[in-house]
């Protein structure tokens, strides 16, 4: 029928699940781009030496993202080792493991960073044994 009354019901159905659908696609890239964003903040703010506002971003950037990777980790590891905080380097460390295969870019830096993050804890343990 060419003139006649068309059921627009579904169209508005159609019109609402598209819009849905547009809005968490958009919302999905904005987190996307502020976890990356917060990630090159904290990136500089580790190279400046600025190990507090550096962890800040990466906890931003894990929010963001709505999770981890082993890019993220490997930044985690490095800034907690500078700050001296070495337990939570090394679990960071094991988390970086799980997550990397050994193709990625930093994978022989974090392999290094398994025997320093030893030595140093070793070292702490052995200090506080003679404490008492």
């Amino acid at each position: 029928m060419i003139f006649g009354r068309t059921d627009t019901g579904n169209l508005h159905q159609w019109a609402t699940v598209f819009l849905v659908l547009l809005f968490t696609a958009t919302y999905a890239q904005d987190n996307e781009i502020l976890a990356k964003s917060y990630y090159l903040q904290a990136e500089e703010a580790y190279s400046n030496g600025n190990n507090n506002t550096a962890l800040e971003n990466l906890h931003k950037t894990v929010e963001h993202l709505g999770g981890t990777n082993a890019r993220v980790e490997a930044l985690y590891v490095r800034t907690f080792q500078a700050n001296g905080k070495l337990y939570q380097a090394k679990d960071h460390l094991n988390t970086y493991f799980e997550l990397a295969d050994p193709s990625h870019g930093d994978y022989n830096d974090m392999v290094r960073m398994v025997a320093t993050l030893k030595d140093k804890i070793e070292a702490i343990q052995k200090k506080q044994g003679f404490k008492g």
